[in-house]
């Protein structure tokens, strides 16, 4: 990790709650990368605690080089939404950028050169928003650059500024009253883009804040309004571990490998300009994984539609609850 040591280690967050085996998995990563200063959020347990104690003693009797380690640990359970949250306000209450991770969200080593050096390049750049490892396309760009422009964030291993995450608005209070106007203010540049986030920022508003399971959708809706771009990785510097049967959101997939590339001096892109045809994949790669999500996605979108309809003209329509596809969700508390 020299390349980074010229420019300074960027600290780390680490969003954890009740998997050890993904946090022994991590460490492993950590102790090559080997932040300076290293944040440990942890969610509290909603039944038996063994697993999260597990967690938090793992995280101590493996941390050997030399750390400041500074710990929030939760006696109570936030849950997928508040929980990542709390942790990444608490985060900024002391750092002005740096890399946040969720424990199963594993980031090759090449990930942290990465991100310092975006992060330096682009402290100033109010334009970008969001660093992201995560890709499982591949090279968007013919220019070989190691990195493209997109208008939506990722959020399997990132970083970001302070500055950009203090926009955050978790009920996304803006939506209700910029959503009639979104098309003519260019909000979305397809009918895909439109269906896909409207579902979604719908539900969002909606939704009581108690009953929210994800925190990522308001992140890009908050990116996408304020102009925001977000930096992708041409090569895939994180892999999800914790998908699978025991996952929230990411039942489906499974893990994208990890790129062998490793950074040294990134070769930048010529202009700061959004792929088109990195977001169409992208927003293609959220509602896929076989046709049947295909197929659930717009039944739920129709079904969501008339119920939109209905409580705007007619009588208000019981919620139904459903679970969204996996995409930009992470998976801290399954």
């Amino acid at each position: 990790m020299e390349e980074m040591s010229a420019l300074g280690k960027p600290a780390v967050l680490l969003i954890t709650w009740k998997r050890p085996e993904c946090v022994k998995e991590m460490l492993k990563v950590l102790r090559i990368a080997k932040p300076e200063r290293l944040y440990v959020f942890s969610d509290g347990a909603r039944e038996s605690s063994e697993k999260v104690e597990l967690v938090r003693s793992t995280i101590h009797n493996n941390i050997n080089w030399e750390c400041k380690l500074t710990t929030k640990y939760e006696d109570i359970n936030h849950g997928c939404s508040a929980g990542p949250i709390l942790a990444v306000n608490w985060f900024f209450e002391f750092e002005e950028e740096g890399i946040i991770l969720e424990e199963d969200c594993i980031p090759s080593e090449g990930f942290f050169v990465f991100c310092a050096q975006l992060l330096e390049r682009y402290r100033n750049d109010t334009r970008i928003w969001s660093i992201c490892g995560s890709n499982p396309h591949g090279p968007i760009l013919s220019s070989k650059a190691d990195y493209y422009f997109s208008r939506f964030p990722r959020v399997w291993g990132w970083a970001t500024w302070k500055g950009r995450w203090d926009r955050y608005d978790r009920k996304i209070s803006l939506w209700p009253t910029l959503k009639e106007e979104a098309n003519q203010l260019g909000v979305f540049r397809t009918s895909l883009e439109r269906r896909y986030w409207s579902y979604y920022w719908d539900k969002t508003s909606n939704m009581a804040e108690h009953n929210l399971t994800w925190w990522d959708y308001q992140w890009s809706f908050c990116s996408i309004v304020n102009g925001g771009l977000s930096i992708i990785s041409s090569y895939n510097l994180v892999s999800n571990i914790g998908c699978g049967d025991e996952a929230t959101h990411t039942k489906t997939l499974r893990p994208v490998p990890l790129s062998n590339a490793m950074v040294k001096e990134l070769k930048h892109p010529d202009h700061i300009i959004p792929s088109a045809k990195g977001d169409l994949m992208h927003i293609r790669n959220a509602i896929s994984g076989s046709t049947t999500n295909v197929i659930l996605f717009y039944l739920k979108f129709f079904l969501w539609s008339l119920r939109y309809l209905g409580n705007k003209y007619f009588v208000a329509i019981p919620e139904e609850k459903t679970t969204p596809p996996a995409d930009l969700l992470s998976d801290t508390n399954d």
